[in-house]
């Protein structure tokens, strides 16, 4: 019995952001993109790692389809 969890989870998303930031740190053209995801709690948190150090990237969140 494997109990290991499946797929993608949120803590392998937030490293994938931080790593994927880290390259776009070291061009200076990057500064300012907007970043546009949906509307999952998981994503919020990726508002938290812009401004851990003063990224200049900011998040647009898509409205949830009713």
């Amino acid at each position: 019995n494997d109990d290991s969890p499946k797929g993608t989870v949120a803590d392998h998303y937030l490293r994938f952001v931080r790593e994927i930031l880290d390259v776009l740190d070291k061009y200076d053209e990057m500064k300012g993109y907007y970043f546009i995801m949906d509307n999952a709690k998981s994503h919020k948190e990726i508002q938290d790692i812009f401004n851990e150090r003063n990224r200049d990237y900011k998040c647009v969140y898509l409205r949830c389809c009713e």
